[in-house]
């Protein structure tokens, strides 16, 4: 379901291809594996490397936690079917990795993703990987780590770059992606997740 958000975002695709310019972060002639949840964020993301004609496939991990995720899937599908991109698709079983692994729900999804993404990516052998995380999500991070106490290292936040995985659009903020989304009247959805406050990043977005 697409939300309504009163956030313009007429220069969006400019400065997504000055900051491409600016960090070289994807090469043009390079494929990138784009990991889309469906959310605003990655929906974003998709649309404008499509929109600056950059060579992508698109990777969507059903991670067995909420029935609504196999309708979610379809609409993931015929977004991309739409935009002529090819999607790959997994599944994991996100509640039993937490049990086995003895970790988080959060933390074993996040696991599971990149476990696909990496896999999926040396599969179809493309050399890149986009992940979409905005500007509230590097400021999450640099908060939960200084509640955590972590080193030094920690507190720099979410690298632009690591390794393969890139994150373009590290530079906008979650109410430009929505608005872009809305704006060109793009489907994504909203996982409820993102409200349930017995997770550690959503109780810090709620509360600070």
């Amino acid at each position: 379901m697409k939300s309504i958000c009163p956030v313009s975002s007429p220069r969006m695709l400019d400065r997504f291809l000055e900051e491409l310019d600016r960090s070289g972060l994807v090469p043009p002639s390079l494929t990138t594996l784009i990991g889309y949840s469906g959310g605003a964020d990655s929906t974003a993301l998709l649309h404008l490397m499509h929109r600056a004609e950059l060579k992508v496939v698109a990777a969507h991990l059903h991670h067995g936690m909420r029935a609504e995720a196999d309708e979610e899937q379809q609409m993931c599908e015929s977004f991309c079917g739409s935009l002529g991109i090819d999607l790959v698709c997994g599944r994991a079983d996100v509640p039993r990795m937490a049990t086995d692994l003895k970790k988080g729900v959060e933390e074993a999804g996040r696991d599971a993703r990149y476990l696909f993404f990496h896999e999926s990516a040396r599969r179809l052998g493309v050399p890149l990987i986009a992940t979409a995380h905005t500007r509230d999500d590097h400021v999450e991070s640099i908060l939960l780590n200084v509640v955590r106490g972590s080193g030094q290292a920690r507190l720099a936040g979410i690298p632009s770059r690591r390794g393969i995985i890139v994150r373009p659009i590290l530079w906008a903020t979650r109410a430009e992606t929505r608005a872009y989304c809305v704006e060109h009247g793009l489907w994504f959805h909203d996982d409820p997740a993102n409200d349930d406050d017995t997770f550690a990043r959503v109780r810090l977005r709620k509360n600070i």
